[in-house]
């Protein structure tokens, strides 16, 4: 298990502690079957691959159905335009903090916009395209999996 530096807000002040996180696995079973409306992007996920000092990010979506997308370099953003999905739960639009995970992927966000979603992925330095594969996964779900 991966050693993660997780902070504690009690009243205000933050105390660094350290705690086991094993990270997540796309393609398990979910709580629940895929059930859901069709193009939906129900989660937002990030993975630190490998070992060592410098290991490679990976971000996967998961869709409630296959779609279509666009990747563009904006800045130190990366962007995945989802036309034509919207974003199930307003939890999902959170942004997902990863600078602590030794990649140069510091921050994912998922925006809605007039005409779908568009996924933002912030590095630390200059952004540079991902390589992108979809998968339907055994699970029943879709997903776009963004190597970089």
């Amino acid at each position: 298990m991966r050693q993660t530096a997780l902070a504690l807000v009690i009243l205000g002040l933050a105390t660094p502690v350290r705690a086991d996180y094993a990270g997540v696995t796309p393609g398990r079973p979910p709580p629940k079957k895929n059930e859901g409306p069709k193009s939906t992007l129900t989660w937002v996920g990030f993975q630190a691959e490998g070992a060592g000092e410098k290991k490679s990010p990976r971000v996967f979506l998961q869709l409630s159905s296959p779609g279509t997308f666009d990747q563009k370099v904006k800045g130190r953003d990366v962007v995945i335009a989802l036309p034509g999905f919207h974003v199930d739960v307003k939890n999902n639009t959170r942004p997902l903090k990863t600078e602590d995970f030794g990649t140069d992927v510091v921050r994912i966000n998922a925006k809605p916009t007039k005409t779908g979603v568009e996924v933002h992925v912030r590095f630390r330095g200059a952004a540079r395209p991902a390589k992108i594969r979809a998968a339907d996964e055994s699970d029943g779900w879709s997903y776009l999996y963004l190597d970089f």
